[in-house]
């Protein structure tokens, strides 16, 4: 073919230009003087050569029509590879960052328990140790108490004898 368009165009114009080359082609022979059976010996002959070169240029066009259409389905797959690839990869990203974040989110949620189980054993040892202070406390003003008691009593019993035992009392 000798037209480089790319949409097909160009082999429509040249089956059109055949065509109409074989139609004037039939008329300058029905309307030539010659003798009727020259005239059907030369249309059967030319209508065969148009009829070959007719078969032979649609046979080209049906070629290019199928070789661009093999190539439009070929980048048309692929692109589509190239998309489910690149889909394929975003996927594969997400999954990662994800599994990552839930994997940072664990441990957070970890160390802050370890802190709060930390802070809660320093303020229960506190507590034990103020509770221990506290009973030691009271223990030792109990003791100081009886032994207050202790000395209050025999002071008195000590009074209560001189006084009971002076004269004129």
């Amino acid at each position: 073919m000798g037209s480089n368009n790319s949409d097909g165009s160009g082999g429509a114009f040249l089956v059109g230009v055949l065509v109409g080359g074989a139609l004037g082609a039939l008329a300058a022979l029905l309307l030539a003087p010659q003798k009727g059976e020259e005239t059907r010996t030369l249309i059967a002959e030319k209508s065969a050569d148009y009829a070959n070169v007719v078969k032979t240029k649609t046979t080209e066009v049906a070629d290019v029509v199928k070789t661009k259409s093999t190539e439009v389905a070929d980048a048309v797959k692929q692109n589509a590879t190239e998309f489910g690839e690149k889909a394929s990869g975003t996927v594969e990203q997400l999954k990662t960052k994800s599994s990552e974040v839930a994997a940072n989110l664990a441990d957070k949620a970890t160390e802050t328990v370890n802190q709060v189980k930390e802070s809660a054993t320093i303020a229960i040892n506190k507590g034990k140790a103020l509770v221990e202070a506290g009973t030691t406390a009271v223990q030792e003003a109990i003791s100081d108490g009886k032994d207050a008691a202790g000395d209050a009593k025999s002071h008195l019993q000590a009074a209560v004898a001189e006084a009971t035992n002076e004269p004129g009392a």
